[in-house]
């Protein structure tokens, strides 16, 4: 089926800097481009503003380059429905398809936590702070429908 194409107008700068963006991802400038719009589409079809959207998760990666990470409130006032809480989020993100690597990461776990290796994430049980925010990792985890292993000395959770 061939799709029919519209011109789009951008100033000569803008095309020069993303062209260096796409070919630092090793990617064509219109293909990074078709993958910008579909996701920000993606995020507007959930009722945000892209760029609103993408301010926000620029702070978010500020504060997690600082140390900060994000927990349910919940969590601190009722630590027994950690798994529970987990498995709602869980459930939630994989409705509107988020990756489990996607939320650790923007919880500021993944690259303090976890260590990806292929189709598995391995969070090693000394690296979590507390035993609540372990089980909302394991519901987080079983909420989405992924096999995971909990080892003595780690949470193994199967991505693939």
């Amino acid at each position: 089926m061939k799709r029919s194409r519209k011109a789009l107008m951008l100033d000569a700068d803008m095309v020069d800097e993303v062209k260096k963006v796409s070919d630092s991802y090793g990617m064509a400038l219109a293909s990074y481009l078709r993958n910008l719009i579909r996701e920000a589409l993606n995020v507007e079809r959930h009722g945000v503003y892209a760029p609103a959207a993408l301010r926000r998760i620029m702070a978010v990666h500020v504060l997690a380059e600082m140390g900060f990470v994000y927990i349910p409130v919940d969590l601190l006032a009722e630590p027994r429905r950690s798994r529970e809480r987990g498995f709602e989020v869980g459930r939630l993100a994989s409705r509107v398809g988020l990756e489990f690597t996607q939320l650790l990461e923007v919880m500021g776990y993944l690259r303090k936590l976890a260590i990806v290796a292929g189709d598995r994430v391995v969070i090693p049980v000394s690296s979590i702070p507390h035993a609540s925010l372990k089980e909302f990792i394991l519901g987080l985890a079983l909420g989405m429908n992924l096999r995971v292993a909990e080892e003595e000395d780690a949470i193994v959770v199967h991505t693939g």
